[in-house]
């Protein structure tokens, strides 16, 4: 039976676009293994960095609980689509001479919430469901820990789930059905063991990763610009690295991974930050970086800026971001460049 079902699966994969399906079915030896997830989040650095998992502790401790309907969890593994032209060709590129920023190269393709939502329409309307939810980082799930419980992968150091063939690179998907489809587990042999590589660990700028495998998230490039909110302090300006969106440095390393490595998008801050927000609003429209929003890339932008500017240019930058900018996030971290700014200039004054 279960071979039968690994070809079934296999099929569906191959008929709507994924890489690998799994199902689970409700059962109280998943559920507990959920909740020693939940505590290990909820008692590092994660559990105070992003508050919605104390929130929604409940509902991630028992997805079947909260869907007495549902009587079956697929799993997706997926590949965002690429896309056929380079996107964001209308933003301001990177100048030879001027400070950089850079959006990841998985940025470029396709918004994967949208590739993911197609595949699992194809899913729903293949297998002809009637009562059903899917979702793509839409709603209270431990997607990673569910997909490691169905044998899609296991956890890498970097914390993202590690799939053969793919590295880090897979994005996940799911969908609870009201109809008790064929239960489909997998066994996820990884070679070599993230003990031997250790790679992503070397690869991370900001040291957030280790061999624990818990993520110290507020160092994270890719926390810091797509979900942190607010401003940044000096610090966090820093760790972000000039980076706009995202960060691939933990995925591309990964030896499962052997197609070539994409190139980031290297853009001009400046011009970013001096851009009409109207204007941006409508050139990110319908991508990825709508998620982020305006304000959070020109808080991106600006903490570019301010790490690569010489001290004798970071004053005039300062007050021609401040002249044309308005968002609070944006004006309270180049509040914290300035402060940095002035210390450093009065460390100079002191030692001449």
């Amino acid at each position: 039976m279960s071979e039968l079902n690994q070809h079934f699966y296999s099929d569906l994969a191959q008929q709507c676009g994924a890489v690998q399906i799994a199902c689970l079915h409700p059962d109280p030896g998943l559920e507990e293994k959920l909740r020693a997830q939940m505590q290990a989040y909820l008692s590092s650095e994660q559990g105070s960095a992003l508050p919605y998992l104390q929130r929604q502790s409940k509902i991630l401790q028992s997805p079947f609980s909260d869907r007495p309907w549902a009587r079956s969890l697929l799993l997706i593994s997926f590949q965002a689509k690429k896309q056929a032209e380079l996107p964001f060709s209308a933003l301001p590129a990177a100048r030879e001479g001027h400070p950089k920023a850079s959006l990841a190269a998985y940025i470029l393709n396709e918004d994967y919430h949208r590739s993911g939502v197609r595949i699992l329409q194809k899913i729903a309307a293949l297998l002809c469901l009637d009562e059903y939810e899917f979702g793509v980082d839409s709603s209270p799930l431990l997607e990673k820990a569910l997909a490691q419980q169905a044998g899609l992968g296991q956890y890498g150091y970097n914390s993202l789930l590690r799939c053969n063939g793919f590295g880090t690179r897979l994005h996940l998907g799911f969908l609870f059905s009201a109809k008790a489809l064929p239960i489909q587990r997998y066994v996820a042999e990884m070679k070599p063991d993230c003990a031997d590589c250790r790679l992503c660990i070397q690869n991370c700028p900001n040291s957030a990763l280790s061999d624990s495998g818990i993520l110290q998230i507020r160092r994270c490039r890719s926390y810091l610009a797509n979900e942190k909110k607010g401003a940044l302090s000096w610090q966090e300006q820093i760790w972000l690295g000039g980076s706009l969106a995202g960060c691939s440095l933990c995925s591309y390393c990964c030896p499962d991974d052997q197609s070539p490595r994409p190139a980031d998008l290297l853009l001009d801050p400046e011009e970013l930050c001096l851009m009409p927000s109207a204007e941006l609003k409508a050139l990110i429209q319908g991508s990825i970086l709508q998620h982020l929003g305006v304000s959070r890339l020109k808080r991106n932008a600006a903490a570019a800026l301010a790490i690569q500017l010489p001290a004798q240019e970071a004053e005039a930058m300062q007050q021609k971001l401040l002249s044309s900018n308005q968002s609070p996030a944006l004006r309270q971290t180049i509040a914290a460049w300035q402060q940095h700014t002035g210390n450093s200039t009065r460390s100079e004054n002191n030692r001449l």
